[in-house]
């Protein structure tokens, strides 16, 4: 990391030995010199967070040992990911995050059989995810949030047993969020929120044992929560907040809250919010001893606040109104290692006498 400016100079061009070439984070201009398609026996060009303008020069097919792409916050114009790319059959890392690109995925993606971390995240890409994805079992790093992919999630990705990340939320894809994910059994995040996905969540998904996020919110999910949840030990982070649409009279994930939560010993945050929950809070949601959020407001939960929540020694953020309890709320959710906690009911049907914030139905 430097504070280079201006422009790359063409003479790289001529170094056609050279195999590693990083420009990354600096301050360079200008538009990309052709000449830097000379270098044909280049493994890894990086040029990501600079400032440069035009396009990626068609002269770069030529880099046909590549083995590490990283084109991401280039400020160039927006354009289709290059054809050529996916000719380079050696790439390991692809990072193209935040560079303007638009247009659908190739069926070609196939051919990167290699590639360990793919990121196209933050950019206009459109089209669905093609089946041909499920060739790349290698993949470790899949990141294609914040596009505007649209269709099913293909039943295809099953295949790809390397994946540790997989974010593809912000996007435009429904249907169900296929059976099939539960054969990622190395998955340690999986973001799937703000799509328009249906459906139950697929109760494999509980075979995920190394998943640390779980992230489902703002879909139309249905269903309940899968009953053996807690086999997710390492779970730090459960949102499944925001599937419940009353405009299009769909009401979200329902049933009751499974007792298994209880065994997610390092979740600190737990969102379900929003959706059509039913019966008591379990007790059991009491030892969870790191918790910092728990929203359980706006569903149809009813009963007394268990007193158990009392050991929430670290809670930041408790949400409870617009649900139908009764009784009290018990004090000791107040008193916490740090500081008070944020404390939110239906103060006209519960007495709260630590709540900083009454709900209002």
């Amino acid at each position: 990391i430097n504070s280079l400016t201006g422009n790359i100079p063409t003479e790289f061009g001529l170094l056609t030995n050279m195999r590693f070439l990083y420009f990354s984070n600096n301050l360079l201009t200008g538009e990309l010199p052709t000449e830097l398609g000379a270098l044909t026996g280049l493994w890894r060009l990086w040029i990501e967070d600079n400032t440069f303008e035009g396009s990626i020069p068609s002269e770069y097919a030529n880099m046909a040992e590549i083995q590490d792409l990283r084109l991401g916050d280039t400020g160039l114009d927006r354009a289709p990911i290059p054809e050529f790319i996916y000719d380079f059959k050696n790439l390991v890392e692809l990072r193209m995050q935040r560079a303007s690109l638009t247009g659908p995925i190739s069926s070609r993606i196939s051919n990167l059989s290699k590639l360990k971390t793919f990121y196209i995240y933050n950019n206009y890409i459109s089209g669905m995810l093609p089946s041909q994805i499920g060739a790349m079992e290698e993949l470790v790093r899949l990141r294609v949030e914040d596009n505007f992919l649209s269709g099913d999630i293909p039943t295809e990705i099953g295949y790809m047993t390397s994946l540790r990340d997989m974010r593809i939320d912000y996007n435009n894809l429904d249907g169900k969020l296929p059976q099939e994910v539960s054969n990622l059994v190395k998955l340690e995040t999986l973001q799937c929120d703000r799509n328009y996905l249906t459906g139950m969540i697929p109760d494999g998904i509980t075979n995920l044992v190394d998943l640390a996020v779980l992230s489902l919110y703002d879909n139309y999910f249905t269903g309940s929560l899968p009953s053996n949840i807690g086999n997710l030990g390492k779970l730090v982070e459960l949102r499944v907040n925001k599937n419940r649409h009353e405009d299009v009279n769909q009401p979200g994930i329902g049933g009751f809250l499974p007792t298994s939560l209880g065994n997610l010993a390092n979740l600190e945050v737990f969102e379900a919010d929003e959706n059509a929950l039913v019966g008591e809070i379990p007790s059991e949601l009491g030892k969870l001893n790191k918790l910092r959020v728990l929203n359980l407001g706006k569903n149809y939960l009813m009963g007394e606040v268990p007193v158990e929540l009392e050991e929430l020694n670290k809670i930041e953020n408790v949400y409870l109104g617009g649900n139908s309890f009764t009784g009290v709320v018990p004090p000791g959710i107040c008193t916490t290692d740090s500081l008070p906690p944020r404390v939110s009911a239906d103060c006209a049907e519960v007495t709260c006498k630590c709540c900083t914030e009454c709900f209002s139905k």
